[in-house]
């Protein structure tokens, strides 16, 4: 499934402020470029010294959390960059700013250092997730069921070992540089908020709430919460390839499963 053109979405809420959503379909679990997703996820808005987080909450000011994950299930998967601006600050600045970050990414690739920390935070979250009994009998159950053996351990890890910053250019030009849906979360009666691309269609869901699709976040980042903002939860943590203990914020969960459906609406009628 693939989108002939960016398609833009507007969801009004009952929130005080807004949130910027993309989302690319990517691949499913533990297909080659799912665990290059995870890192280039890591190093977009992985942690505070993120690129995107860097630049949009400290240097700039202008968001006041930054997330970005890969979401792979068994079948197919997703990747999603998502912000909330501060207060007096347009979605549209955001979209901006993404666009810039994912074109420099894609046009000259990361550094040789951004990798190996997104690499080794990787990993340290992996390893502290097999530190308890039922870490431990979560990720045994998640191998079985996505590859059909829980002795799946040392390949998964070292899946995120091979990944280079040549590996990362590619799959932001490859993935990124595909269309995409673009959700606006908006707070009720201001659809003027909404970004639009060029050459994108547009939808309205306005007053409706998307369903939560039960997605859950296998890496990505930890963000600051809000209480003005549709949710206040953040996940629980990010490891490779261990999506079965770490889920995903209930409003995210919406927001992606409306954008997949807008998606899949889409290319429907295309």
């Amino acid at each position: 499934m693939s989108l002939l053109r960016d398609t833009s979405v507007v969801l009004e809420d009952r929130v005080q402020l807004p949130r910027l959503y993309y989302a690319w379909h990517t691949v499913k679990a533990f297909a080659p470029d799912d665990a290059t997703l995870d890192v280039l996820a890591f190093i977009l808005a992985g942690d505070r010294s993120s690129r995107l987080y860097t630049k949009l909450v400290y240097d700039l000011q202008v968001a006041q959390r930054v997330t970005a994950f890969q979401n792979s299930g068994r079948r197919d998967g997703f990747f999603q960059l998502d912000a909330t601006p501060k207060e007096g600050r347009a979605p549209s600045e955001i979209a901006k700013l993404f666009d810039a970050e994912v074109a420099s990414l894609a046009q000259h690739g990361p550094s040789a250092r951004e990798v190996q920390r997104a690499q080794n935070t990787l990993r340290a979250n992996f390893l502290d997730q097999l530190a308890s009994v039922l870490g431990k009998a979560d990720q045994l159950n998640y191998y079985n069921y996505f590859v059909g053996t829980p002795d799946y351990v040392q390949q998964d890890a070292a899946r995120y070992d091979r990944v280079t910053a040549a590996d990362v250019q590619r799959a932001a030009a490859q993935y990124l540089g595909a269309k995409k849906v673009i959700l606006t979360v908006v707070p009720t009666g201001k659809t003027d908020l909404q970004v639009h691309h060029a050459g994108s269609a547009h939808r309205s869901r306005a007053g409706v709430r998307p369903r939560c699709g039960g997605l859950r976040v296998r890496a990505g980042a930890r963000a600051e919460a809000d209480p003005r903002t549709a949710d206040s939860g953040f996940p629980t943590g990010t490891r490779p390839g261990g999506d079965a203990g770490d889920r995903q914020r209930p409003a995210d969960a919406r927001a992606g499963a409306d954008a997949q459906a807008a998606a899949h609406r889409t290319a429907r009628a295309a």
